[in-house]
């Protein structure tokens, strides 16, 4: 929780005195309370208009966040790059790396085209465009579909084995 700036002014200060080019990548800025932003954005502002002018590129910093109005005033002549569900630049990444596991996986348990393209679909669309996201739900219906065919095999047995 950021109380002061104190620190992050005199953390900032020194890795911009001793390193050619630094760069802040601050996730989830909407996330801080109002109060923790009213502190922070002014500071990283004043930062990069004196490096701006000092040393043009030796500063920079990203900001991922939700849209919020004092977010918006206080970076208004930040550069932005609006991303919404339009814009998933991941879809055809996550769509290679769920269709190559999807192989992997039916090849070694024998799951069947259909129950490939299932697992295949639903992690695309699941993943909402968020590849860390992919590959939890990889996991997840991975492991699903080898339970249901560890039940369906535990089926059979006992069923025509033992039954």
């Amino acid at each position: 929780m950021l109380t002061s700036t104190t620190v992050a002014n005199s953390l900032l200060g020194i890795f911009l005195e001793f390193l050619p080019k630094v760069i802040v990548i601050i996730d989830g800025l909407d996330e801080l309370d109002t109060s923790q932003r009213k502190l922070l954005l002014p500071l990283l502002n004043s930062h990069v208009k004196h490096w701006d002018e000092q040393d043009p590129g030796k500063l920079r910093i990203m900001f991922l966040s939700q849209q919020a109005p004092d977010i918006d005033k206080a970076l208004e002549t930040a550069l932005r790059l609006p991303l919404t569900a339009e814009h998933n630049l991941n879809a055809n990444d996550i769509r290679i790396f769920v269709k190559a596991w999807c192989e992997k996986i039916s090849d070694k348990y024998a799951l069947g085209s259909e129950v490939e393209i299932d697992i295949e679909e639903s992690t695309c669309v699941r993943s909402e465009g968020t590849f860390l996201l992919c590959c939890f739900l990889q996991l997840q219906n991975t492991r699903r579909a080898c339970m249901t065919m560890a039940s369906n095999l535990a089926w059979y047995v006992t069923s025509n084995v033992y039954g």
